[in-house]
């Protein structure tokens, strides 16, 4: 990204802010927004950032806090959709998403376990589930964003499941259009 790249103008506004939160105490909020910026800017449930698989990106019991932070600032919002959600604008997650991290991999692998938690190992047969639906774009934008190999091979793994799942439910049209986009990303 170069210093006349768009992003990186909105890129360093956000660092302000970021930077604030390190000020206060809140680095957590940081850390939380550059792993919200590892999805999609669709809503994101947030019954993913309750899950243990959090503790490797940040302490699960300081993700309320940071979400908080991130409310207060504006840099997300409360969407609800069926389920509670998180959604930041998407320029946001990408300027942040750009920014270099040391943090990169292990964000990464925090989002797909995430995303690999959030439904059975196994799908199997069953009523029509809304949360699966929600997932996909997130699933497809992880594939998009990881460079490591092995990373990507579990993102596409889980994207896969996902696929199955959303076809084990009866919504066939979402399972082929992710299993396709999966595979083109893959």
């Amino acid at each position: 990204m170069s210093p006349q790249d768009p992003r990186h103008m909105v890129g360093l506004t956000w660092q302000l802010t970021l930077d604030a939160f390190e000020a206060r105490g809140l680095p957590e909020a940081t850390a939380l927004l550059r792993l919200l910026a590892r999805f999609a800017p669709e809503p994101l449930p947030l019954v993913l950032l309750n899950r243990p698989e959090i503790d490797a990106a940040l302490p699960r019991a300081r993700c309320e806090a940071a979400l908080r932070a991130l409310l207060d600032q504006s840099l997300t919002e409360l969407v609800d959709v069926g389920a509670r959600c998180a959604q930041s604008h998407g320029v946001l997650l990408d300027s942040v998403a750009a920014t270099p991290a040391a943090s990169v991999p292990v964000l990464d692998t925090t989002a797909v376990r995430l995303l690999d938690a959030a439904f059975p190992a196994l799908p199997d047969a069953g009523p029509h589930d809304p949360l699966l639906r929600l997932l996909v774009p997130h699933a497809l934008a992880l594939l998009r964003r990881v460079d490591d190999p092995p990373t990507s091979a579990d993102a596409l793994a889980v994207a896969t499941r996902l696929a199955v799942a959303l076809h084990r439910t009866g919504d066939y049209v979402s399972a082929w259009e992710t299993a396709r986009a999966a595979a083109d990303i893959g």
